[in-house]
């Protein structure tokens, strides 16, 4: 189960994957945001990509400058330099974030090739890291879920490259999936979302594949808005023709790697539980 930390239970942190290359400010507060949501602790983890050390070690390594026409010889001192720049930055930024929501932060460097996490990420971690920008292709698709799977993350907050300068509280939150009674996996993922729904005082929008919800489990939430999901309608056109504002879309599982794809173009947080580990 997806469990918080309130009750001794098992997630006790939402752990922040980051790229040098992507700036942090929105993927933190985003991030934070769900941490405060579920009352437990925020970690930044800078990860430093092996290629781009083994890169610098060739003799033929050369840096552009951005916005001059300037190449110069690329070193391991340089992009050491350049880890080292970001994470003091990173760091300041994650305390400041943390601070103003009275969240518990830590923060941490790792060496990965390719950005592999499955060293990194625990049972108790609730992983988020930042889907790649522009449209996503198949294998960038592939390998974004294969990086999630192959951690013991239980669940995967995955954020759009361009959060637009706002955190999801500021809309509603989405649900897809039949909640029927009897699955303790979906009345976890419905508590959940209760919760976080009720931090944002925002309604909890349903989307179900059913035409009737006879017999679904009711989540402990003030506002319900349920939709139907039309006969060959894939998730996201239901969620631009019924929610297009959404703030949070909750996936009850790993969607396939085309649903991912379809799912990122709406440029909306996803928070993706795997219910192989949940219900270990």
């Amino acid at each position: 189960m997806i469990e918080t930390a309130e009750n001794g239970r098992s997630l006790r942190r939402v752990l922040v994957a980051l790229e040098a290359s992507v700036p942090p400010q929105d993927i933190l507060e985003a991030a934070a945001e769900l941490a405060a949501c579920l009352e437990v602790s925020l970690m930044g983890l800078l990860i430093e990509d092996d290629f781009l050390h083994d890169l610098a070690q060739l003799p033929i390594a050369r840096e552009v400058a951005l916005g001059a026409a300037d190449l110069h010889s690329l070193t391991g001192r340089d992009v050491d330099s350049h880890y080292a720049r970001q994470a003091q930055r990173i760091r300041r930024d994650l305390e400041a974030i943390a601070q103003r929501r009275r969240l518990e932060c830590s923060f941490g460097v790792q060496r990965s090739r390719g950005g592999r996490l499955g060293a990194f990420a625990t049972r108790q971690d609730l992983l988020a890291m930042s889907l790649p920008y522009g449209k996503i292709h198949r294998p960038t698709a592939q390998a974004f879920l294969k990086n999630f799977l192959q951690s013991e993350a239980k669940a995967l907050l995955a954020l759009p490259a361009r959060l637009h300068a706002k955190t999801p509280a500021a809309f509603p939150l989405v649900l897809l999936g039949d909640h029927r009674l009897g699955d303790p996996h979906q009345a976890d993922l419905l508590a959940l979302a209760a919760k976080i729904a009720k931090r944002w005082n925002s309604p909890l929008h349903l989307i179900s594949a059913k035409a009737s919800f006879a017999g679904e489990t009711t989540p402990p939430v003030g506002r319900i808005v349920r939709h139907s999901l039309y006969r060959g309608e894939e998730s996201s056109q239901a969620i631009r023709r019924a929610v297009p504002q959404a703030g949070l879309i909750l996936l009850p599982e790993v969607p396939a790697e085309q649903d991912l794809r379809s799912l990122a173009a709406l440029e909306t947080p996803l928070l993706i539980l795997n219910r192989e580990k949940t219900e270990r």
